[in-house]
């Protein structure tokens, strides 16, 4: 190419981006001056506009965003572009411009400082708090459920502090009295890490997911599910309360809600409280870096509750395809930092945690990349995507090892973790590729007929890297279901990626019947058939997986169904036979108690003899009980989800070609 040419190809580039058209000489002079040494902000739209003549630069007023503490727990964030800041800016600029005497009236009346007045605070009484006391179970069953959230539901995220919480339980047994209505946030708190916590007690019990539902062909109800949701209707009566207060800890009590409805709607219920989460988060500043009063330790949870509600809804978000509500750009709050204060907690994992939170910037960058992509069908952000794939394979290569367990003796919890982090990673690759994967593939055959030495084009490049991240899904949940058991309900891990990884191969089957895909495939829905099992969503799931059955056959191809590997278990633990034990007690009484405390504690035998081990609640009178479906009430607003592969976007080939020496 000329010099000649390469000009005008870099002006018609620079006048797209730009968007000024024609770009004489003083144009270009003073983009260029605009641009300092180190400035590396990319030309945008939005990047260059006006200020070409005079100035090189354009300044703004001095308006910044503030953050005011109306509590110890609750402040009050005001953008750069409200108007309660534009009002302070004038009056301070009105001050400048008088004499001390006379800058009396602008100063703040007294009280200003307090909080509005909260009509659902107002009419609140200690009823209400003495109610959620009320719900809680024994205190040896709240620990136990306590214990196994910590263990099992907080997967590489941090939704609350076990030090904390446990200081909480200790008070709402030990001392109520000390507990006010501002308290109620963090007793719903409790209240949901218990109901999260019914979720994940098959987890201890020793019996694998797989042989409570052996044999099953109708819908299994686990028992425990019930009290779990009780837990729940008791917070939704206080969800007004909760946003009212609307402190630090009314947005981890919808955190926590949210975690918990993720296995039941996590399209709609969920993302709801996500939401909620999300709004109450943004009016304390928490996504801002601000100087703060707190202590290092406090301050640091916040950040790390704050980066694992981001997180959660952005994958929520961005795997539902619903609108953007905030981008990395709007939140410039510290990411989080191993602090010795928080390196007691046994179940954490801060490394993966922080990883976790690069994977999901690249994964809101890579749904930017391909929203644009939809629009325009640029190389440019065909480009980007690579740019793209090439930090995610970055990230893979810092990912903990998990090569040869079998010989390793690390602690199931660890490795759980670990495994986690990989399905979280391969499910980003698998996003990356899978909109190109119902190309018109007789074109695609068409171009390498006629052309047989070209290079692999970049989108089959990505196409291959979607299925092999599938199969390293498969692979992953196999591992997960012998060393350490699958979770029924970890929905938005284990059963999403195996999810996706099953549709993606079966739409890569459409052109590739290989015996690694038909094994693969054969694996994975067996996997997610166990995983389907008992949750708020089975019906859904059911026919999800009857679907894919009937896909798979219809492709003849014939899939040998192998039993599914269980891992070894040993004995039943006390603790779990007595949590089951007390549940199946509740349930008997639960309908004479309904005008009374639905949990009194008191009543709880604790020197009751351990029942053996058929009696733990997975027989016909279990798992299987004929008490029905204990959250009936759901069963309209479950979202249905997805059951065609059209959900998979055509984007058609743009003719970009890549030579890729990565993985």
């Amino acid at each position: 190419m000329s010099d000649a040419e390469r000009v005008s190809c870099f002006r018609k580039i620079l006048s797209h981006y730009v968007d000024v058209e024609p770009l004489d000489d003083d144009d270009l002079s003073s983009l260029a001056n605009s641009l300092g040494d180190s400035d590396h902000t990319s030309l945008g739209p939005n990047a260059m506009l006006g200020g070409v003549s005079g100035d090189t630069r354009c300044e703004m007023n001095g308006e910044t965003f503030t953050v005011k503490a109306l509590s110890p727990s609750k402040f009050s964030y005001s953008g750069e572009n409200s108007l309660l800041n534009l009002s302070q800016k004038i009056g301070q600029t009105i001050a400048e411009r008088m004499d001390v005497n006379e800058t009396e009236d602008l100063r703040e009346p007294a009280g200003s400082e307090e909080s509005p007045p909260e009509p659902g605070k107002l009419e609140l009484s200690l009823h209400s708090l003495r109610t959620c006391l009320e719900c809680l179970p024994p205190r040896e069953i709240a620990d136990f459920l306590t214990q196994t959230y910590f263990t099992y539901a907080r997967s590489n995220v941090y939704h609350a502090d076990a030090e904390s919480m446990y200081s909480w339980i200790d008070i709402c047994y030990n001392e109520p009295s000390r507990l006010t209505t501002d308290d109620i946030p963090t007793v719903c708190s409790i209240l949901m890490i218990l109901a999260t916590g019914t979720q994940f007690a098959h987890m201890k019990s020793g019996i694998s997911v797989e042989e409570m539902t052996r044999g099953s062909r109708s819908k299994i109800y686990f028992s425990e599910d019930s009290l779990g949701h009780t837990f729940y209707k008791q917070v939704c009566t206080l969800l007004p309360v909760i946003i009212a207060i609307g402190s630090f800890e009314s947005m981890q009590a919808c955190l926590l809600t949210a975690s918990y409805l993720m296995p039941i709607d996590e399209a709609r219920l969920s993302y709801t409280y996500f939401g909620l989460a999300l709004h109450i988060a943004l009016q304390n500043g928490m996504h801002r870096r601000s100087e703060s009063l707190l202590s290092p330790r406090t301050a640091e949870i916040r950040k790390r509750v704050w980066w694992s509600l981001y997180t959660l809804y952005q994958r929520t978000l961005i795997y539902h395809g619903h609108p953007r509500t905030l981008s990395s750009a709007d939140v410039d709050v510290d990411r989080p930092r191993d602090i010795p204060e928080l390196r007691n907690d046994e179940h954490a994992n801060f490394q993966n945690e922080a990883m976790l939170i690069e994977i999901t910037l690249i994964l809101e960058d890579i749904a930017d990349e391909l929203s644009l992509l939809r629009k325009s069908h640029s190389a440019v952000h065909f480009m980007k995507l690579f740019a793209l794939r090439r930090k995610l394979i970055s990230i893979g290569d810092k990912l903990p090892k998990i090569v040869n367990v079998a010989n390793e003796k690390l602690p199931t919890s660890a490795l759980r973790l670990n495994i986690h982090l990989h399905l979280h990673y391969w499910h980003a690759r698998v996003f990356l590729g899978r909109p190109f994967l119902l190309v018109n593939h007789s074109n695609a055959l068409s171009e390498r007929e006629s052309s047989p030495s070209t290079m692999t084009s970049g989108r089959d490049t990505l196409v291959q890297d979607s299925v092999h991240a599938a199969l390293e899904i498969i692979n992953l949940c196999q591992l997960l279901q012998s060393r350490v058991g699958l979770a029924r309900a970890s929905y938005g891990v284990e059963f999403t990626s195996c999810r996706a990884a099953i549709l993606v191969l079966l739409a890569r089957s459409l052109v590739d019947r290989g015996s690694q895909i038909r094994h693969s495939l054969s694996a994975g829905l067996q996997i997610i058939k166990a995983m389907g099992m008992g949750n708020g969503v089975s019906r859904c799931q059911k026919s999800i997986i009857h679907a894919l059955e009937q896909a798979i056959t219809r492709m003849n191809n014939s899939i040998g169904v192998g039993s599914a590997s269980v891992r070894s278990t040993s004995e039943t633990t006390l603790s779990y036979s007595r949590f089951k034990d007390w549940e199946s007690r509740w349930q008997k009484r639960s309908a004479s108690l309904s005008s009374q405390s639905p949990f009194p504690a008191e009543t709880y035998n604790r020197d009751m003899t351990v029942q053996s081990e058929s009696s733990m609640g997975f027989s016909a009178q279990g798992a299987g009980s004929a008490m029905g479906n204990p959250i009936e009430s759901f069963d309209e607003i479950f979202g249905s989800m997805p059951l065609q592969l059209h959900e998979f976007d055509f984007i058609p080939d743009i003719g970009f070609s890549l030579e890729e020496n990565g993985n």
